[in-house]
C-alpha cells in the first residue's frame, strides 16, 4: 500500500525562489490557527505485522499538540520541548524533556507554521502528488552524514490545497518499519474546553520524570498537567454543558511550580 502511494509522488528539488515562495505562503495559510482538532488513523507496518490505532489530535498555539488514542491505549502530549506520555493501564505517566535542537520539531511535523529549524538541520524538498486533497507535499530527510543517528529516514507530509494541513504523513522509520498517519475531520479555532489542551492524572499515578521514579500525591480528583491550559475559543454555543470545564483540581500545597507535587524519589522498579 504505502509503495504504491509513494510510486504516485514525485519528488522535486525547487529552485530558491519558488522554494522560498512555498513556504511564504505555507506560513500565510497557517498564521491564523490558533486551535485544530482532527481525527487520526495510524497504521505501523512492522516485518509482516500490521498494528491499527484510532483516535484524536489537538494542536494549539504555543507548540503543544496531543495525541489521544481509543481503546486505554496511551496518550501522548509535547508541549513545546516537554513530552508527557500517559498510560492508563500502567497508571504511569512518563515526563521526558527534549533537548533544544531542530529533532524537537518532528513532533510537531505537518502542523507547525514555521519549518525553519528543520529545513537548517534536515534535506527538505517539495514533491507534488495526485489526489483530491491537495496536490503539494513536504519530503524530509537527513543529510548522509546524519543518517545513522537519525529518527527516520524519510518523512512525507502530503498537504491540503486550501490550507497546507496534512491529509497523510507517511514516516520511514528504518528498512523494516513504516507509519502512516491519516488526518480527517478537521476543525480550526472552534470553541473547546481549555482542559482538552492538558491531561488530567488520577491520583497515585506513577510519574517517570526524566528517568527518576516517582509517586505523585496527586490531590483527589486529579491534576493536571501542565498546569496552564492553551488560550482557545470558549464560546458556550461551540461546546456543550456536558464539555464545559469543572473547576480544575487545586494543587496541593507543597505543588512545584510545574505544577507536579514535591515528593520522594523512589528507587527504579
Amino acid at each position: 500500500m504505502i509503495g504504491a502511494l509513494l510510486l504516485c509522488m514525485t519528488a522535486t528539488l525547487a529552485a530558491p525562489d519558488e522554494f522560498d515562495d512555498f513556504f511564504k505562503e505555507f506560513a500565510a495559510k497557517r498564521a491564523g490557527i490558533q486551535i485544530l482538532e482532527a481525527d487520526i488513523e495510524e497504521r505501523t507496518f512492522e516485518f509482516d505485522e500490521v498494528n491499527l490505532r484510532t483516535g484524536h489530535v489537538v494542536f494549539g498555539q504555543p507548540r503543544r499538540i496531543i495525541f489521544r488514542y481509543d481503546n486505554d491505549e496511551p496518550t501522548v502530549m509535547v508541549d513545546d520541548r516537554r513530552v508527557y506520555e500517559y498510560d492508563p493501564l500502567e497508571e504511569q505517566l512518563q515526563i521526558y524533556d527534549i533537548d533544544d535542537s531542530p529533532e524537537s520539531a518532528i513532533f510537531f511535523l505537518g502542523f507547525d507554521s514555521d519549518p525553519g529549524a528543520l529545513r537548517e538541520a534536515y534535506d527538505v524538498r517539495l514533491f507534488t502528488t495526485k489526489n483530491d486533497q491537495g496536490n503539494q507535499g513536504i519530503i524530509i530527510r537527513p543529510f548522509k552524514e546524519n543518517m545513522e543517528n537519525a529518527p527516520f529516514q524519510e518523512v512525507s507530509i502530503y498537504l491540503r490545497d486550501e490550507d497546507f494541513l496534512p491529509y497523510m504523513i507517511l514516516i520511514n522509520l528504518d528498512d523494516d518499519a513504516k507509519m502512516r498517519t491519516e488526518f480527517s475531520n478537521f476543525k480550526t479555532n472552534q470553541a473547546i474546553p481549555p482542559s482538552k489542551t492538558q491531561l488530567r492524572i488520577p491520583a497515585d499515578t506513577r510519574i517517570i520524570e526524566n528517568g527518576e521514579v516517582t509517586i505523585h500525591a496527586v490531590p483527589p480528583g486529579g491534576l493536571l498537567v501542565p498546569p496552564t491550559p492553551l488560550d482557545v475559543p470558549t464560546d458556550a454555543a461551540g461546546v456543550s454543558e456536558k464539555e464545559k470545564d469543572a473547576p480544575a483540581p487545586a494543587p496541593a500545597s507543597d505543588a512545584k511550580a510545574d505544577g507536579l507535587v514535591q515528593v520522594e524519589v523512589l528507587p527504579a522498579p
